[in-house]
């Protein structure tokens, strides 16, 4: 049984998706994905909000005196190909350019250690990144192998290869444990349940015009993976009790160093992070946190603004949710404004003053049940709010 524990640490061990920035690259004829540095193109300010609903906007410049033609890709790592209980997750993904949207293609890849493996998966009858080989946890040595009768109707030259690269092994994977006799025939090949990388790519044909200003935008439903701990990864305190009920975490991470393939750095960037109840950012190294710093909210809510920022490090960000709306979280209509003028800022609609914004400053803001009158965030504790008219959109 101590092998079987070790097959599902490895199977659990990929279960955090990732979400990247934009990235300019070509499709080769190999079907591989080559990212390429584009240095007369800067990304002047990204608004990055990670929440149920994830929405991205981006101002880009084109520095140069030439038009500049590029494939744009916004690479996706989801959950594992083999797993027990796995969900199909459709991330829904939409993107805009100057405010139209355009329909984007979707390339799917499979690696293990680095040799691409989608063709033999399409064999196995997995060919859509939702698609998964599922495995129960006491019949799991016996799913194994029998997934993996297409590929031992291979040629044996064929067999040997992918043995070699571990996607095929023979051995027991699972022994019963009253007889200690294995529960799968250990002489044939069985489907190796190692940690294959499966990436799906979100792409389009871009120009951007010489010293123009573009604004791209997505949004999609990330795939969440609940945090077992209960709590966020870091602190874990020593009296957390578990038999009480607690909010549940769920966990996603962001890869943002892709936007080192533009000229860095990145001029404006404004994070929040936004859940039902609570919000962690875990294990980000900028500036003034260290790598295993996590940054838990007082509220539900976590803003982040880094000026000339060159990101080291992938965001690792979790949201919390009481156990009613576990299922069912929600996002409000929240937006990254420019503030026109100076703008008051109330405590109630109409209400008494609590401080003024600057011209020019940066809010993020959602509509109230009040016509015209938006809340907005002022810091990680507190919120006031604002007439619709002192707020412009992104970009504007």
């Amino acid at each position: 049984m101590i092998k079987k524990l070790v097959v599902l640490t490895l199977c659990l061990s990929g279960l955090i998706p990732a979400f990247a920035n934009d990235t300019a690259g070509t499709l080769l004829p190999t079907g591989e994905i080559e990212f390429t540095k584009q240095p007369e193109i800067i990304l002047k300010h990204e608004a990055l909000l990670l929440s149920y609903t994830a929405k991205v906007d981006y101002l880009f410049e084109n520095t140069s005196d030439k038009a500049i033609n590029q494939t744009i890709f916004f690479p996706i790592p989801t959950t594992p190909i083999i797993c027990y209980e796995c969900d199909s997750h459709a991330f829904d993904f939409r993107v805009w350019v100057n405010g139209r949207e355009v329909q984007p293609q979707l390339h799917r890849s499979i690696t293990l250690n680095g040799t691409d493996v989608t063709h033999y998966f399409d064999l196995l009858h997995v060919t859509d990144y939702t698609q998964h080989i599922t495995f129960e946890p006491d019949t799991y040595g016996q799913d194994l192998e029998d997934a993996a009768a297409p590929l031992r109707k291979l040629p044996r030259e064929e067999q040997l290869k992918l043995e070699k690269i571990g996607m095929l092994a023979k051995g027991c994977l699972e022994t019963h444990p009253d007889t200690g006799k294995c529960t799968h025939n250990p002489d044939v090949y069985h489907l190796n349940p190692d940690n294959y990388q499966q990436t799906v790519s979100y792409y389009w044909q871009q120009e951007f015009p010489p010293h123009q200003t573009i604004h791209i935008r997505h949004t999609y439903l990330p795939s969440f993976t609940a945090n077992s701990i209960g709590q966020p990864y870091a602190p874990v305190t020593p009296d957390w009790d578990y038999e009480k009920p607690h909010d549940w975490w769920q966990t996603a991470s962001y890869i943002v160093t892709t936007a080192n393939n533009w000229k860095t750095p990145i001029t404006r960037f404004d994070l929040l992070i936004w859940g039902d109840t609570k919000a962690s950012l875990s294990a980000w190294d900028v500036q003034n946190w260290k790598a295993s710093d996590t940054r838990v909210s007082p509220r539900n809510y976590l803003l982040v603004n880094r000026k000339d920022f060159v990101p080291s490090q992938e965001i690792l960000f979790e949201l919390a949710s009481p156990s009613s709306h576990f299922d069912n979280p929600s996002t409000p209509d929240l937006e990254l404004f420019r503030v026109a003028g100076t703008a008051n800022v109330r405590a109630t609609p109409n209400g008494k003053k609590v401080t003024l914004l600057a011209d020019g400053a940066y809010v993020w803001a959602y509509p109230s049940q009040e016509k015209d009158w938006w809340v907005v965030l002022l810091n990680g504790e507190s919120t006031g709010f604002t007439h619709r008219q002192n707020l412009l959109p992104f970009g504007k």
